[in-house]
């Protein structure tokens, strides 16, 4: 056993016949196993029940393990990640018992919030790894949000065009103002992040009523209209389901 952690001291760079918290060294056994050539990126994380909350600075491209290990007194283990600045967990992970691993590949940089809960009374620690991803073919962009929104009003409503700029919004909901004008009808679209589970569209007319509504179970509403009166009408995002960034295009035929 001593030699064994004498290999494990080396291999990170720890002085040889240090003494080693044995949670560490089980932590580093854990990893070693799962992802050879992962290396410690931070110090070791120390945690204690029922939660502990930590800000970590992950880097676009690396890949990262989570190799937490819990004092026996421990039933059970969870770890959950979410992503900078968004209330959007990118992994999770649950144990049964006092030890777990949970990896992730970060696609933006910045600080992540890593978070272990644990079942009992006791303590726990958590050693980052990190190892750099291998090189593959460059991943293929995502329509952006107002080019869904023109898809879906191509599709609802041919040969209609754009007005003006998209209306972009975050958050549970956002409140726009739209011009429309008689003898002309009009398609709203809106268009959200796949974070964005359910997104709906409200109109009232510039007399305050409710005009129109689309609350579908997905991210892509449209309402339309064809106006009786000119004037200043009131349009409202609101998600229903999830959260993110949203957009939503007005055209007019």
């Amino acid at each position: 056993m001593k030699r064994t952690l004498f290999l494990l001291v080396s291999l990170f760079g720890e002085v040889a016949g240090a003494q080693q918290d044995p949670l560490e060294a089980i932590s580093l056994q854990q990893v070693a196993a799962q992802a050879p050539g992962a290396t410690l990126v931070a110090p070791f994380l120390k945690g204690a029940a029922p939660k502990t909350d930590w800000s970590l600075l992950l880097t676009a491209g690396n890949c990262y393990w989570f190799s937490a290990a819990a004092t026996a007194n421990v039933g059970k283990i969870a770890l959950f990640l979410w992503a900078p600045g968004k209330f959007l967990r990118v992994a999770d992970a649950k144990s049964p018992s006092p030890l777990l691993t949970m990896a992730h590949c970060a696609t933006v940089t910045g600080m992540y919030r890593l978070e272990a809960k644990l079942a009992g009374a006791g303590l726990v620690n958590v050693g980052v790894f990190g190892q750099v991803a291998p090189a593959g073919p460059p991943p293929v962009a995502p329509p952006s949000l107002g080019a869904m929104c023109d898809q879906t009003a191509a599709a609802s409503g041919p040969g209609a065009t754009r007005v003006g700029d998209y209306l972009n919004g975050a958050g549970d909901r956002a409140d726009f103002t739209i011009m429309m004008e008689p003898g002309r009808c009009y398609w709203v679209v809106g268009c959200g992040e796949p974070s964005v589970h359910a997104l709906s569209l409200f109109l009232w007319g510039p007399d305050g009523k409710r005009l129109t509504e689309a609350k579908p179970d997905n991210s892509s509403p449209v309402v339309g209209h064809c106006p009786g009166m000119r004037g200043m009408h009131k349009l409202q995002a609101k998600v229903h389901k999830g959260g993110g960034r949203y957009s939503v295009g007005v055209y007019v035929k």
